[in-house]
């Protein structure tokens, strides 16, 4: 197996890490929401375990769908986005039977949805948040949400049209992008955790914090080994 596909494929697996900040944004909209706050904290830690854990199964769902279906057939898979998903809800379609396409074919449509919806909420909330941390006052948060929204939406058609006959070039790009990040995103979470910001009780400490570090180093020589084995290897 190349190790660019397994970086290509961990990118996203079981979701990329900076959703963490999303998560956490999306968290404390929700405790100044309702009334009781530890009702909130159990509420939110229900909701992390069952997104994150979903995502997790999904992922390995779908892993060992398309090693079943798909691995060894001879299938060659369209460059074109629109081909591709009606390639992918016709080999299911075959294998499990016509009663399945509508099912499959809802699955498809949900699961790209929800990314699309949490990704354009997420990014312009990101950018409302820095802005407040800041201490910017002269546009408001609404302006700033709105106009980071549009600039996304405008971004990402443009990204689109451009790699509309790439697919697989697109999603190698964009996954180990996200994976050769991931060590950066990850230590800015263990710093914001163990910092003054959050409450001692709270900070990572003992066994998880070993493991924590552990996972650092990982993510820091798995990216490494791949930048070198990508462009300083012969």
């Amino acid at each position: 197996m190349s190790i660019a596909f397994v970086v290509a494929l961990v990118g996203w697996m079981p979701t990329s890490i900076e959703v963490s900040v999303w998560h956490s944004i999306w968290s404390e909209r929700k405790i100044k929401e309702l009334p009781e706050r530890e009702y909130a904290k159990k509420s939110l830690v229900f909701d992390f375990k069952v997104g994150y854990f979903t995502s997790l199964l999904l992922a390995i769902v779908f892993v060992w769908l398309g090693a079943l279906i798909m691995f060894g057939k001879g299938i060659e898979l369209s460059q074109s986005a629109g081909i591709f998903a009606g390639q992918l809800i016709n080999i299911y379609t075959e294998s499990l039977g016509d009663w399945s396409h509508l099912i499959i074919s809802i699955i498809c449509f949900f699961a790209l949805f929800s990314t699309t919806f949490a990704v354009s909420d997420g990014f312009p909330q990101v950018w409302r948040s820095a802005l407040k941390g800041s201490g910017g006052n002269q546009i408001s948060e609404h302006r700033v949400y709105i106009i980071s929204l549009v600039t996304l939406s405008l971004i990402s058609w443009f990204i689109i049209s451009l790699f509309a006959n790439q697919l697989k070039s697109l999603i190698d790009f964009v996954t180990t992008l996200s994976f050769v990040c991931a060590p950066i995103f990850a230590l800015l979470n263990i710093l914001v955790m163990n910092g003054k910001w959050v409450p001692r009780e709270y900070h990572l400490k003992g066994w998880y914090l070993a493991y924590t570090f552990a996972c650092l180093g990982l993510l820091i020589c798995f990216s490494l080994y791949f930048v070198y084995w990508r462009f300083l290897s012969d």
